[in-house]
């Protein structure tokens, strides 16, 4: 693997450096490494030599900042995969706008580093080329190079990015060649369609990055958004290969920093909160004693209590801030575990009240089923919340007291009577705008991941 480093101070080079070469040594791979003390370097380097397998940025550097260089090279129309490093957290949201690979927050932790760059392609597969007859000819093209396939008669018709090549074969015979590769799937009928090439999955249809719109059968809908999700690559999400690694991460990250701040800004708000009725019942008292001085006196006294309450995780949307900072506060009131990775544009096609019940039931879920944990040194929750492919991605993972009850295909809350009712508000929004749900349970660990599609989603809302 070939990265570019560029940070202005060597010792953050040095120690990103040592941590490419340690992760590139453990997967049998030799790192190239070349580094860059600002941008306007790395730039005149990149005129000559683009052929990088990630491009790990700091922010704040020289005239030229990180971000200002990410877009630069993204207006090129190159893809390479940009992880951002750095000690400024605000700029996290902006990521989106450059679609980062991810964006770490200095001191770097090399476990957590390990993981983003396990998230790099393997590679264009330029060696593996597929061999199809048409009636000119052999036809030889790599998998990348080919974005859907489209039934014609006994005959099909092949689409890439400029072309259109008439195969003398039929698509049950392509599909067989095809979809062991792993990147295409069957999305109708008459369709095959290669996942790199997929921007959304719509309700009847799947967008190609192209704006292109290929027929998506309801049946095979759900098998799709999945693929889709596993394709991306940005979500630690399947469990076999999650359990083992997060339960070590844990192990290695008890005290971890966004809950140490969260429990020093909050601390108060617990309290206040606790003793709501107490505080109302004195107010009470003064207004009707006609105290009124007493009772400004304590509405003062109250708002004192609350000036230390910020907001601690910043996604770069306020509806996103308010509920994941307000269920974490409860989270590690309840000695539970949290690791959160949220960046969300400031607007998205998901109207605020629904966004607010969806995220809200899923993380309630969750705490419930951990509070049930008799060892609290095993609850925690794994929160991730991007946009994937054109679509809003939240996932919730938590721990749970043994199996998770299921009738047929369908998982059951623990709860009777309309205590349940959260899990139906969460189906029912993601069926409103025509999203994706999957929920995956082994021994001791439950998952809950939704997809919603952000382009059109208002209208598709306003036509039901």
């Amino acid at each position: 693997m070939k990265a570019a480093i560029c940070d202005d101070e060597k010792s953050e080079q040095q120690i990103l450096c040592k941590y490419v070469q340690e992760w590139a040594a453990e997967k049998g791979e030799t790192a190239e490494l070349n580094c860059f003390d600002n941008a306007e370097s790395f730039l005149f380097s990149w005129e000559d030599d683009k052929e990088y397998t990630v491009l790990i940025l700091d922010i704040e550097m020289g005239r030229m900042n990180g971000m200002e260089l990410a877009r630069k090279i993204r207006g090129s129309g190159c893809d390479i995969p940009i992880l951002f490093v750095t000690g400024y957290s605000e700029y996290m949201p902006y990521g989106y706008d450059v679609t980062a690979l991810h964006y770490l927050v200095k001191p770097v932790n090399k476990e957590k580093f390990f993981s983003v760059l396990d998230r790099l392609p393997e590679g264009k597969r330029e060696a593996e080329k597929i061999l199809f007859q048409t009636d000119e000819g052999n036809v030889s093209l790599p998998l990348e190079e080919i974005w859907y396939v489209e039934a014609e008669g006994h005959r099909c018709e092949m689409h890439t990015q400029n072309d259109v090549i008439s195969l003398k074969e039929s698509i049950g015979s392509v599909e067989k060649r095809l979809t062991d590769l792993g990147t295409v799937i069957k999305c109708h009928r008459s369709y095959l369609v290669n996942l790199q090439h997929v921007s959304m999955v719509l309700k009847e249809e799947l967008v190609l990055d192209n704006q292109e719109k290929i027929p998506l059968s309801r049946n095979l809908r759900k098998a799709a958004n999945a693929a889709v999700v596993a394709e991306c690559g940005n979500v630690d999400f399947f469990m076999p290969w999650f359990v083992n690694r997060r339960l070590s991460r844990f192990q290695n990250e008890l005290v971890n920093k966004h809950y140490d701040e969260v429990e020093s800004v909050y601390r108060n708000m617990r309290g206040w909160r606790h003793d709501y009725h107490n505080h109302i019942q004195v107010l009470k008292a003064h207004i009707e004693l006609k105290e009124y001085r007493q009772a400004q006196q304590y509405l003062n006294m109250l708002a004192e209590d609350l000036t230390a309450v910020d907001t601690v995780i910043k996604t770069g949307n306020v509806m996103v801030d308010a509920i994941l900072n307000s269920k974490l506060t409860l989270m590690r009131a309840h000695d539970i575990q949290v690791d959160v990775t949220a960046i969300v544009p400031q607007e998205v096609d998901i109207l605020g009240v629904d966004l607010s019940v969806l995220i809200g039931n899923m993380l309630d879920n969750a705490m419930e089923a951990c509070m049930r944990v008799k060892k609290k040194e095993n609850r925690f929750i794994r929160i991730y919340i991007d946009i994937i492919k054109k679509q809003l991605y939240l996932s919730a993972t938590n721990s749970t007291e043994g199996h998770v009850r299921k009738n047929g295909t369908q998982y059951l809350s623990s709860k009777q009577g309309l205590h349940g009712f959260g899990i139906l508000r969460i189906d029912n929004i993601v069926s409103k705008y025509h999203g994706y749900i999957n929920r995956q349970s082994e021994s001791g660990v439950f998952a809950t991941e939704v997809t919603l599609p952000l382009a059109a989603c208002l209208e598709n809302v306003k036509g039901m």
